[in-house]
């Protein structure tokens, strides 16, 4: 229920939301959107009980107020484009109801909540095409979404140009879909929309509170390299022993900078300033410095370990800021015709060359060893840990919560029993396949109790 856990209070023209969720049963709520009234499915348990006047939404954002982004470039955050700038465009434009400046509104809210959490260029064009035909609006619709903006213009209306950064979030880019699948299926069933109902349900949708607190977050993050380490990397104790060195190096400087922060009033607004200026350079140039460096420094000088593991290292720090989201969407906007891919691809492979010098420099900084290029050697641990191991659940639980994924006790336990298993399947039945029916049993994996509790669990 939109309303649910202090949903949306009213505060003269301005509305606060917090912790405002669309769906509490999602497969429930859509199953009955599709069969049923779509605004008895929305206002089900009391949600959406009292429906904000287009008066009353005049200073609300067109886009999501915030969200996490992980981009090289940073664009301007749509906070100061509020729905009564766009309303006022169109009093001008007697061809356009109010109901239907409603709808495109609606259709701007979905594309920029698609935008901001991370779907592909070529699938925020498809919603927001298949928005404009169920709606039935005059002309047609002139799109074109670039790199950290979208450009929009309906029939003969004012052209919208909203720019946002895109960051993750799987589970909200789900439900925005979910939505638009609702409202397209109520309009082929000549259902009436209410489109304030409507609106009001992207925004409590896009900007209610994260499923994962911040301390949950923020323990996933640091778990999570030191869980790739062994799972992915195969390292030894040592490798681990140094990522989580790393980790902890980190750590100490983010307590650092908020005890500083406590203690000093005048530190928290400078040290603002600060990272606003170098959040260009965190990630592509500051984060692998200090990584190349650390790694050299603890990994070689202090633990002594062999330069062909420490990739294992200095990889398990820096995967989670590759820009793999940008080379994926970028591939895929190319060949689904969109241009901006192109953009995406180049900024994609321009990040990761800076990263890539940034860890040499840090890494030529501490020792004069060659760095190492290779994919690390194994470090020796029993099978039952590394690969598909016990280290690979901590890492996909750390993984669901880092790129949100839903937080819901059903799906989040299935979801991540049902990779382990799949990985775990998939090693076993490459080494049986070529073996013959009757020898598979001989196979040592099946030999061993311990690796039959860890298949099972």
């Amino acid at each position: 229920a939109l309303n649910k856990d202090g949903g949306t209070r009213r505060k003269g023209t301005h509305t606060t939301m917090k912790n405002a969720t669309l769906f509490r049963r999602p497969t429930l709520a859509i199953a009955k959107a599709r069969n049923e009234d779509l605004g008895r499915a929305l206002n089900k348990d009391g949600g959406l009980s009292s429906i904000l006047t287009r008066e009353e939404r005049e200073d609300l954002p067109v886009g999501p107020e915030s969200n996490f982004s992980l981009a090289m470039g940073a664009g301007s955050n749509v906070k100061t484009r509020t729905e009564g700038a766009l309303r006022l465009q169109y009093t001008t434009c007697p061809a356009f109801s109010d109901e239907q400046v409603d709808q495109i509104i609606f259709i701007l809210k979905a594309g920029l909540g698609l935008f901001a959490f991370g779907s592909p260029t070529h699938i925020i064009a498809g919603e927001m095409t298949r928005l404009h035909e169920a709606f039935d609006l005059p002309g047609t619709l002139m799109l074109d979404i670039g790199y950290t903006a979208i450009i929009v213009n309906v029939y003969c209306g004012p052209t919208h140009i909203l720019h946002h950064t895109q960051g993750f979030g799987l589970n909200k880019t789900n439900d925005i879909h979910h939505v638009i699948e609702c409202v397209v299926d109520a309009k082929t069933k000549a259902q009436d929309i209410d489109m304030l109902r409507m609106l009001q349900a992207v925004d409590n949708l896009v900007n209610r509170a994260n499923d994962f607190s911040h301390w949950e977050w923020q323990l996933a993050f640091y778990v999570f390299p030191m869980a790739l380490s062994i799972a992915v990397f195969s390292g030894s104790w040592l490798t681990l022993a140094t990522t989580a060195s790393i980790c902890a190096i980190r750590l100490a400087f983010s307590l650092c900078i908020k005890a500083l922060g406590h203690c000093c009033d005048g530190f928290s607004e400078f040290y603002e300033r600060f990272e606003s200026r170098i959040r260009a350079i965190h990630v592509t140039i500051l984060l692998p410095f200090w990584t190349g460096l650390l790694t050299a420094l603890i990994g070689e000088k202090i633990f002594n370990m062999e330069l062909s593991m420490l990739p294992g290292v200095y990889l398990a720090i820096m995967l989670f800021y590759l820009p793999a989201l940008e080379l994926i969407n970028g591939g895929s906007e190319m060949i689904n015709g969109m241009h901006v891919g192109v953009t995406r691809l180049f900024m994609g492979i321009l990040e990761t060359m800076y990263m890539g010098c940034s860890l040499f420099l840090g890494w030529t900084c501490a020792t004069s060893s060659p760095m190492p290029t290779s994919w690390p050697s194994p470090g020796g641990l029993p099978w039952w840990l590394t690969d598909n191991g016990l280290f690979a659940i901590p890492l996909l639980a750390a993984s669901m919560i880092l790129f949100g994924v839903q937080k819901k006790a059903s799906s989040f336990v299935a979801g991540m029993v049902a990779i382990k298993c799949t990985l775990l399947a998939g090693d076993i039945l490459a080494e049986l396949l070529p073996m013959a029916f009757w020898g598979s049993m001989q196979y040592p994996f099946f030999q061993t109790p311990i690796s039959m509790i860890i298949a099972c669990a």
